[in-house]
């Protein structure tokens, strides 16, 4: 291993087109206490299978999402 490296040359993360894609935002959502549970029972990386149920979940239902209002969504 080097004592010194050189990061005169380094690009972040948002510069380099194919990490662009895996960034995520951070929200605030409620969830159920139950829901939480399940997931994180399942260990280290439980957000990310959340987060990949959710877009499962939003493929299945993409064509009944773009029929509904925002009423109907609304609880």
């Amino acid at each position: 291993m080097r004592k010194e490296y050189d990061f005169s040359h380094a690009k972040r993360a948002n510069q380099i087109p194919h990490l662009i894609a895996l960034q995520s935002n951070e929200e605030e959502i409620k969830l159920d206490e139950e829901v939480l549970a399940q997931f994180r029972q399942t260990g280290q990386g439980w957000q990310i299978r959340l987060n990949d149920a959710l877009k499962e979940w939003l493929t299945e239902h993409s064509n009944q999402l773009k029929n509904t209002s925002n009423e109907q969504l609304a609880i």
